[in-house]
């Protein structure tokens, strides 16, 4: 988390404009309720399961929205690199949630069913991102 916190700090000097939590990054849309306490805490378990690398690239690109030219500088590392790390962040994560999300999805969202699965597939598709 220091090592996050530590890039965070660097970004937010460097006058970027990150998002300010994790909530913020699930929100699907203002319209709708912002996702549950239990399914942040299973995502972030998730994310802090990433070795440090792979967890630095993801919260960079996913969460707080930075390219991958701009993360390859912040880290010092090359494009190459960074794509490398997000590809297995985001395969491990997909592993991590697979089971989860069946279990959690059904109780999150009992009366909107569609919603669900609007949720589902942003998640999935931004999993997807290359």
């Amino acid at each position: 988390r220091g090592a996050v916190q530590h890039v965070h700090e660097a970004a937010r000097m460097r006058s970027a404009t990150p998002s300010s939590d994790l909530r913020g990054a699930l929100a699907i849309s203002d319209d709708r309720a912002p996702v549950p306490l239990a399914e942040l805490r299973v995502v972030e378990q998730s994310i802090d399961a990433l070795p440090t690398g792979a967890r630095l690239a993801f919260v960079l690109r996913d969460v707080e929205g930075f390219g991958t030219a701009a993360i390859a500088q912040m880290l010092g590392l090359t494009p190459d690199t960074v794509r490398t790390r997000l590809d297995r962040a985001r395969r491990k994560i997909r592993r991590l949630l697979a089971p989860e999300l069946t279990v959690l999805l059904p109780a999150a969202f009992p009366l909107v069913p569609d919603r669900a699965d609007r949720v589902a597939a942003a998640v999935m598709q931004t999993l997807a991102r290359g």
